[in-house]
């Protein structure tokens, strides 16, 4: 196999991690078992994704429920396991 003569072939160049993207909510990799926070219900996607997302890395389980009474519009996030 050739390489055109202007490419320089390098070694041990450190690959940088696969996402340099800021997790969403950093609070989920921290948070202890029981431990909750609340968040605007028009947020459940993005926080549902992010919970998913941490339990594929982590192998932290998380609960998500909408809120009622007097926290109506509001969704409540627990680490379980």
């Amino acid at each position: 196999m050739s390489y055109p003569e202007n490419e320089v072939m390098e070694v041990d160049v450190v690959l940088p991690p696969r996402s340099s993207k800021p997790r969403s909510y950093p609070a989920l990799y921290t948070m202890d078992v029981g431990q909750s926070f609340t968040k605007p219900a028009e947020e459940y996607r993005r926080l549902h994704n992010a919970a998913q997302m941490c339990r594929k890395a982590t192998g932290r389980l998380f609960a998500i429920r909408k809120l009622q009474h007097k926290q109506a519009g509001y969704i409540r996030i627990w680490r379980t396991a």
